[in-house]
């Protein structure tokens, strides 16, 4: 594809990497990826922002389970590594009608489990604060 071709297509290029050492080194690297489909339907799934307490809790949620260390000893952190993608579905064709897209946000919870875990897990405030009592 050309350039100019390109730039008709394209008015932006994102490029994801983890660490600025990933696209030199030539250890192999195992990547799992995990899809999960979910939509803003205006009546049920359609919770808004946090600005809406009553409703928040009603947007698409998938519970994530990260459970292998990262495997790089040399950065003194013990964590997993993740990467979150949101796209929205033909919407670049309703752009050419006129409609833009729409303002996209996602929050992240940490849900730890033990022995105070109660039924909805053990999620922040600033989480529970918007779901139904």
């Amino acid at each position: 594809m050309s350039f100019s071709e390109f730039s008709r297509n394209y008015n932006r290029v994102e490029v994801c990497t983890l660490t600025p050492d990933t696209i030199d080194d030539d250890s192999v690297k195992h990547w799992s990826v995990s899809k999960f489909d979910g939509s803003w339907r205006r009546g049920s799934t359609a919770g808004g922002c946090r600005n809406n307490p009553y409703t928040f809790w009603m947007n698409p949620q998938f519970v994530i389970r990260l459970e292998e260390e990262d495997d790089d000893p040399g950065d003194g952190e013990v964590g997993c590594s993740f990467v979150v993608g949101l796209i929205q579905k033909n919407r670049r064709k309703l752009r050419k009608q006129g409609e833009d897209m729409h303002t996209v946000g996602f929050a992240i919870y940490e849900v730890r489990t033990g022995p105070r875990e109660t039924s909805r897990g053990s999620a922040p405030g600033n989480f529970t604060r918007f779901c139904p009592r």
